[in-house]
């Protein structure tokens, strides 16, 4: 008998550590629900702010070497916006329907961001640095010496396509 009232206080004292832990727990999965909705919040407010670009805003962010990084070359060798047909022959690419649709996704990619390549025409391609020049204000205020161009053969008025 007194074996038996020996286990039953052990069973009631498990059973008070377990009720005690499980109201624990219970606050535990209280607090972290709280703090997975306050970062979601902040994970929501985020997608609301502008991202800020690192460095200056004319600083051209194309991966050295890649077919962007190619065109971007064509086009600063010519001095002119280029149909997507001439940059791929000029970078020495086979010109399919398939090589012209994935060059002109990847700089479109650029131009609905306004960020170093515009359109200037369908399926034309120029470079927002030239646009630069014709908008730069302190150009407009020397007289220049002798007749320059600012801006290259065949450029006319560039609007980005939005």
């Amino acid at each position: 008998m007194r074996f038996q009232k020996k286990l039953e206080r052990e069973l009631k004292k498990k059973v008070q550590d377990i009720e005690r832990i499980e109201e624990e727990l219970k606050e535990k999965e209280a607090a972290l629900r709280e703090a997975k909705a306050y970062m979601q919040a902040i994970e929501d407010m985020m997608k609301h702010i502008p991202k800020e670009e690192d460095g200056d805003e004319n600083t051209i962010s194309v991966r050295p070497g890649s077919t962007t990084d190619q065109a971007l070359q064509v086009l600063r060798v010519e001095g002119a916006p280029l149909h997507i047909g001439e940059i791929l022959q000029r970078m020495g690419r086979e010109v399919t329907r398939q090589s012209r649709q994935a060059l002109s996704g990847q700089l479109s990619h650029y131009v609905r961001r306004n960020r170093v390549f515009t359109r200037t025409a369908p399926n034309t391609f120029g470079l927002v640095e030239w646009l630069m020049m014709v908008d730069d204000p302190d150009q407009k205020d020397e007289e220049p010496t002798e007749p320059q161009q600012s801006v290259p053969l065949g450029f006319g008025k560039i609007r980005p396509v939005t």
